[in-house]
C-alpha cells in the first residue's frame, strides 16, 4: 500500500484505466547490472505476477548507456513499460516514451531495484511490485515530464530533478564513484562542500527573475532525490508544476548543517533556501555549466525547464 504521504502527494482521485488493444504485450526492461543481481530477481517475479493475470509479457536485459532509449523509441505495439532498476533506468525508458507522440506513448510501471529510486519514495512502494500490481488492476495517474532545451538546440527530458551547480556537480562526482553504493551521494556531497563552490547566474521563473550567486538549484517534479533526500518536500509529479529550490552561498559548516536537514525536508525553512512552484524557469549563466537531469550528466545551461502537464501515465500502487 501507499503510504500516507505517496496518497496526499499523488493530489487527485486516482482513475481506473480500461485497457484497449489487451493484445499488446507489456515489456519488462531490466539494468542486469542495477541493485547487485536484485534487479534479475525483480524482473522474473514481474514476469510472472503480469502472466498470472493475463499480460503478454516480455522481459529484455539492457546491455549498455543508452539502449532502454532505443529499444522504446523503436516500440509501437508495447501495452505498457516496466522499468527495473534506479533512476537511471526509469529515465532511459521515459526519454525513449517522449519520443512518441502524445496520444500514443504508452503507459508507464516501476520496480526499484538501484542505488537511487527517487519516484519510488514518492509513491511509497515497500512493496517492489506495487507498482506492477496497480498496472494489473488499472491504477494510473498522471505524470508531468520536465522538458529541457539546451541554448545549442538539444533537448531532454526529465520525470524527477534538473540540477545545476553544486547538484550537477554531485552527481558527476557520484556517478564515477559507483562502487561506494547508494554512499556516493554523500560522500559526493561533502566533497563539494569542501570546496564550496559558487555559481553566478540568474533564474527565470516564470514572471520572476532571482539573480545569483547560488550554490546551486534544482528543479523538482518529485519531493525525493538521490537516496531518500527530501529536496522538495511540497512538490507533485502530476500537479502541472515543479517545485524549483535554489540555495544561496554559506560557510562550510552551515552547508554541512543544511545538507544533514535535506533528509527530512527542513531545509526550506532556512532564509538561504529559496522554494517558487513554477512551470518554466531559464537558468541564465555567464559559461556553460553541466545539468544533471534525473542524475544522468545531460545538456548545459544556459538552459530552459519547461514542465509537460501529464505527458505520461504512471501505474500506482493498488
Amino acid at each position: 500500500m501507499a503510504s500516507e504521504t505517496a496518497n496526499r502527494w499523488l493530489g487527485r482521485p486516482r482513475r481506473t484505466l480500461h485497457y484497449g488493444d489487451v493484445s499488446k504485450r507489456t515489456v519488462i526492461l531490466v539494468n542486469p547490472k542495477a541493485g547487485s543481481g536484485r534487479a534479475g530477481e525483480r524482473a522474473q517475479a514481474a514476469r510472472e505476477r503480469l502472466a498470472s493475470a493475463g499480460w503478454p509479457v516480455e522481459v529484455i536485459e539492457t546491455e549498455r548507456a543508452g539502449h532502454a532509449v532505443d529499444i522504446v523509441r523503436d516500440a509501437d505495439d508495447v501495452r505498457a513499460w516496466v522499468g527495473v532498476g534506479g533512476d537511471g533506468t526509469l529515465h532511459e525508458v521515459v526519454a525513449g516514451l517522449m519520443t512518441h507522440d502524445e496520444g500514443a506513448r504508452a503507459c508507464l510501471a516501476l520496480v526499484p531495484a538501484g542505488g537511487g529510486n527517487a519516484l519510488a519514495h514518492d509513491l511509497g512502494l515497500h512493496n517492489p511490485l506495487g507498482s506492477v500490481d496497480g498496472l494489473i488492476a488499472g491504477h494510473l495517474e498522471p505524470l508531468d515530464i520536465m522538458r529541457i532545451d539546451d541554448a545549442d538546440g538539444r533537448r531532454h527530458h526529465a520525470f524527477n530533478v534538473v540540477g545545476y551547480g553544486m547538484a550537477a556537480d554531485v552527481a558527476r562526482r557520484a556517478e564515477r564513484w559507483r562502487r561506494l553504493g547508494s554512499a556516493r551521494y554523500t560522500w559526493a556531497s561533502l566533497v563539494d562542500v569542501a570546496r564550496r563552490s559558487v555559481h553566478d547566474a540568474a533564474l527565470l521563473v516564470d514572471d520572476e527573475v532571482i539573480e545569483g550567486p547560488f550554490l546551486f538549484a534544482i528543479a523538482c517534479n518529485t519531493i525525493h532525490t538521490g537516496t531518500g533526500m527530501k529536496m522538495a518536500p511540497e512538490a507533485r509529479f502530476g500537479d502541472g508544476e515543479f517545485d524549483l529550490v535554489a540555495v544561496r552561498p554559506m560557510g562550510r559548516l552551515a552547508m554541512t548543517k543544511l545538507l544533514q536537514r535535506v533528509f527530512d525536508g527542513a531545509h526550506v525553512s532556512d532564509e538561504r533556501v529559496i522554494v517558487r512552484r513554477a512551470r518554466r524557469v531559464r537558468i541564465e549563466s555567464r559559461t556553460p555549466e553541466i545539468l544533471a537531469v534525473d542524475g544522468e550528466i545531460e545538456g548545459s545551461s544556459p538552459t530552459e525547464i519547461t514542465v509537460l502537464p501529464a505527458a505520461l501515465q504512471l501505474a500506482t500502487p493498488s
